[in-house]
């Protein structure tokens, strides 16, 4: 402990300075203070026992406050003078059992920040952790009760980040993990605002980075810390994640600070979203409050809702109003006016004492809009799953309905009631049927909202209106709206959710509809037990209707004549917690709008306020094959819900969260990007196409090769657009698909060539599709796998799932209502090589990746998989993607084109006329023996020489649609 300098002498205090209140303690002040002093000194130097004794006559005598008040005032008159005082005091005062309030109030007060600082720099560098521990608790407390009443915010603020510096940067671990767990993470929860705890942390990056005793970026810890306190997510893998990077890589070891961060985080997400609640007078006629009417109202903030009901009841009607693009002003200085972005506008009004707190609440639930993406939702640590194709997630569909307590949402573009979720024995149960199952959930009492798209029924017909029908007549707690009425009728609404009581949310590619249950096996014929009964054996290619009023009767176009079915390909994703609320939000968000604007009596829908429970779920699998398609729950999983809605679909101001993070993350990949998805239709084909994802990909492209870095990026896409590819509408789509990829001189592949002409552009880009076959009664079947997954995977870290596929009508935002999910991280990292370098990925990223190129490849299933999965394990390597990947393609392009030549959709058909419709001699199929899974080449000049855009004129219907319909 440093030597303490001389002391001035102690002026004496003026008469009237003193009251007749402390008068006593006064005078034991001036007489006792040499003892004081000289304790003090002692302390400094060592004497501890003359300290002891002084302090256990104080306290033995009940004059410690008083003694600290006179100490106060001495230092109020002459604080120039007492500075060497207040050292040697602060010095003594950390030994005190007890706690000086007093004392640490005055020096919050004192405008000197020199002082204040020296003050407390000599108490916080003793080594005695117990006692700095109790000390810093009393100050803090007092600082809290105080913080409020300071006259200098700012300069206290000074005072506070100063001392926690220096705590921070004391002898050892200890004294930084006490500025987490004594002074953030409980005082400031119940006076400092977030934005002062965000300051807090900037200002300590450097020390946290210290504790992690690794090199660090002070700008980059900042900003990271700036961008998780923005999320205010209910825990913080995602900031222990960010710090500890920031620092190192290697930052696993770390977990005693990832504990004080995540409680710091837990209780700023607390501050920042405390609801308010209460009665209100509330005037829905604002342009002229005369003439309104105003009513006695509950009213409710909450998670960006305001939530308006009639009486506390929580079976009182209510309505429900997304605060997001909400405007809050004032009027007379008693009313609020709170102006929503579609028009609509809410005055409320209460007592004096009353209207600043809930105008500060609102203005609070307004304030908290910085989010990814300028997406809807906050980024929410969560578990999660991944499945590939229709089996395994119908699987767990049909187990999260069995689930539910309290209600169910389904939103889809297309819903079959008939359907059936469970295929794992023959024959199939009536009992597993959708109807049937949420039935039996409605007799339980559980309510059931369903959102489905009123399709346009000139284009095509789903059904829409049969299912409400059918669902609605099963029980009174089942009800359905379908949207829209008339208009838009050229949009969709396109998002496929499941949510089981707000804590369980499916999103992805797949509708509960026919013709999308399959799994890794892609079967283009049923087999006898008939896993695809009715009208959910499908081909679009030869079917002119469907019938869907007698879905279980067989399609005679399909059965007369056997054709195989067309296969479905998807990837759906389920979450947990606050990302399931998050999910649930979007879906309460549409139905309050649609039932409105289709002026359904059914009953608004709210949010959940409770909290969320965290439990650790445990995956079921009916059958082992399931576990090939399907992960188990992953925990600690950083999600973010992306959307594209707008006025007409949401009633919200135009959201395009989705292509922005499309757009970013191309940007920002490294080595690797794998897309599926069921279209591929970017600006660079023109004719007015406006969303971005192939100058992404020419950007990022052009980048690697110029760097001359490892870089490849690798889409799987369908054959060609569902249906007959002799059908206008089909033609034009691929007409718009094919200028996009590699016809004319602006297309993607073509721009790459002529920019590069002396590189190989296949080394950086390379388009896919997927194909099956059958041999049955002597005759030889194929059709294409119709990939329908909406998903992308960069660098095996980061994977986006959901409803959106890569056109304008997905990303644009003001057409089609689409939803998905980015899966940025997990705890749980694995060690890969990609490129030639050491990294590590996301495992719950990179065993999706695995599963799907193992299925692609064909070795979902077989004594190779472990083997193969190894081999791919570097995505851009020679062993992975030249010698197993390309190659699989090539060979089975060059089998299928052998044996069934031209009688198929592939480049050597260049014309209408090149098809041949006659079946390929038998003698052939023994080639078929030797195709692998069923990744083929896209067929880049599939009708090459004809003119697609040509078909639109002369189809009056097209016509009158307009380009925008198939883009």
């Amino acid at each position: 402990m440093p030597n303490m300098p001389n002391m001035p002498s102690l002026p004496s205090l003026p008469e009237n300075s003193v009251t007749n209140t402390v008068s006593k303690g006064v005078n034991l002040s001036i007489t006792k203070v040499g003892q004081l002093k000289q304790a003090a000194v002692d302390t400094a130097s060592g004497q501890v026992g003359r300290a002891k004794n002084l302090t256990d006559y104080l306290d033995d005598e009940k004059n410690y406050c008083l003694l600290s008040q006179n100490i106060i005032d001495e230092l109020k008159a002459e604080t120039a003078l007492l500075e060497t005082e207040i050292i040697q005091i602060a010095h003594y005062v950390r030994r005190l059992p007890k706690n000086n309030d007093g004392l640490y109030l005055y020096l919050i007060n004192n405008a000197n920040c020199d002082i204040n600082y020296f003050v407390f720099s000599n108490i916080i560098n003793c080594q005695e952790i117990p006692q700095l521990q109790n000390f810093l608790w009393s100050f803090f407390l007092a600082f809290s009760r105080e913080f409020g009443n300071v006259n200098n915010d700012m300069m206290t603020f000074h005072i506070f980040l100063r001392v926690l510096s220096e705590l921070a940067r004391g002898p050892t671990d200890q004294h930084l993990k006490i500025v987490f767990n004594y002074v953030i993470c409980d005082p400031i929860s119940r006076v400092v605002t977030p934005q002062y705890a965000t300051r807090v942390l900037e200002g300590l990056s450097e020390d946290i980075a210290k504790m992690l005793k690794k090199p660090y970026d002070t700008r980059r810890v900042n900003s990271l810390i700036r961008e998780s306190f923005k999320l205010f997510q209910p825990n913080t893998y995602l900031a222990y994640d960010n710090l500890a990077r920031a620092a190192h890589p290697e930052f696993s070891e770390c977990f005693d600070l990832f504990l004080l961060i995540q409680k710091l985080f837990e209780n700023l997400l607390e501050i920042s979203s405390k609801n308010k609640e209460g009665f209100i007078q509330k005037n829905g006629f604002v342009a002229n409050s005369i003439l309104g009417i105003w009513k006695p109202r509950f009213i409710l903030l909450v998670n960006g809702f305001l939530i308006v009901m009639r009486g506390a009841s929580k079976t009182s009607s209510l309505k429900c109003h997304w605060l997001q693009d909400a405007r809050v002003t004032t009027a007379n200085n008693k009313n609020l006016v709170i102006k929503f972005s579609h028009g609509k506008q809410i005055q409320i009004q209460s007592d004096e004492s009353e209207f600043r707190k809930w105008e500060s609440a609102f203005r609070k639930q307004l304030s908290i809009r910085s989010r990814p993406y300028d997406s809807f939702s906050h980024q929410r640590t969560c578990q999660a799953r991944w499945f590939v194709d229709g089996r395994p997630t119908f699987y767990a569909m049909k187990e999260a309905i069995n689930s539910a307590k309290q209600e169910i949402f389904i939103a889809d573009w297309y819903l079959s009631p008939e359907v059936v979720l469970v295929r794992e024995q023959f024959p199939l149960s009536q009992e597993d049927q959708l109807e049937a199952l949420l039935l039996a959930k409605a007799k339980q009492g559980v309510q059931i909202y369903i959102i489905i798209w009123n399709e346009t029924k000139l284009a095509l017909e789903l059904g829409c209106l049969r299912a409400k029908e059918i669902l609605e007549k099963k029980h009174e707690n089942i009800r359905v709206l379908c949207h829209p009425l008339m208009v838009p009728a050229e949009w969709s609404h396109h998002q496929k959710l499941l949510i089981v009581d707000q804590d369980i949310a499916f999103v992805g590619g797949l509708d509960l509809a026919f013709g999308r249950y399959d799994d890794f096996r892609h079967k283009i014929f049923d087999d006898p037990n008939r896993r695809w009964p009715g009208k959910d054996y499908y081909n679009p290619l030869f079917e002119t209707s469907r019938n869907l009023n007698k879905p279980h009767d067989d399609n005679s176009e399909l059965f007369s004549n056997p054709k195989p079915r067309m296969p479905w390909h998807d990837v759906h994703l389920c979450v947990d917690g606050l990302s399931a609320r998050e999910v649930a939000v979007n879906f309460i968000q549409r139905w309050n709008y649609h039932k409105r604007d289709l002026n359904s009596p059914f009953p608004s829908l709210a949010p959940r306020i409770d909290a969320v429970t965290y439990t650790a779920r445990k995956a079921t699998f009916g059958h082992p094959e399931l576990q090939l398609q399907s992960s188990e729950w992953y925990t600690d999983i950083q999600c973010i819900l992306l959307r594209s809605c707008s006025l007409w679909s949401a009633r919200i101001p135009t959201e395009v969260s989705i292509a922005q993070a499309y757009y970013l993350l191309i940007e920002q990949s490294k080595h690797f990007i794998y897309i599926e998805n069921q279209y591929f239709i970017s600006d660079f084909a023109g004719g007015g196409i406006s969303n971005r994802i192939t100058t992404a990909l020419f950007n990022r492209i052009k980048k690697a090769v110029l760097d001359r870095t490892p870089f490849k990026c690798v889409i799987v896409i369908p054959i060609h657009p569902e249906g007959s590819y002799k059908d206008p509408a089909i033609r034009y789509v691929m007409h718009w698909q094919f200028k996009t990829i590699c016809r004319g001189n602006n297309s993607l592949l073509e721009r790459l060539k002529r920019e590069f002409p002396t590189v190989n552009i296949s080394d950086y880009i390379e388009f896919f599709s997927l194909r099956g076959f059958k041999i049955s009664q002597n005759k030889m079947f194929t059709e294409q796998i119709y990939v329908h997954t909406k998903c992308m995977i960069i660098d095996d870290d980061i994977a986006i799932i959901g409803s959106a596929n890569i056109n304008d009508r997905s990303l644009l935002g003001d057409r089609d209502s689409e939803i998905c999910a980015m899966i940025k991280s997990d705890n749980e990292k694995i060690p890969i090589t990609m490129a030639g370098y050491r990294t590590n990925v996301s495992k719950f990223v990179h065993e999706l990746r695995t599963s799907l190129w193992l299925e692609h490849l064909g070795y979902l299933n077989n004594r190779q998989t472990n083997s193969v999965k190894v081999a791919i394990s570097d995505p851009i390597s020679q062993s992975s993607y030249y010698d197993v990947w390309l190659k699989t393609a090539q060979m089975n392009t060059e089998i299928y084109e052998n044996v069934f030549g031209t009688t198929i959709p592939c480049s050597a058909v260049l014309h209408d006329r090149d098809f041949q419709y006659s079946d390929p001699p038998f003698i052939r199929s023994q080639k078929l023996s030797d195709i692998r899974g069923h990744l083929v080449l896209y067929p880049q000049n599939f009708l090459k020489n004809v003119d697609l855009s040509i078909s639109i004129a002369e189809n009056p219907e097209l016509a009158v649609a307009g380009d925008k319909v198939f883009q």
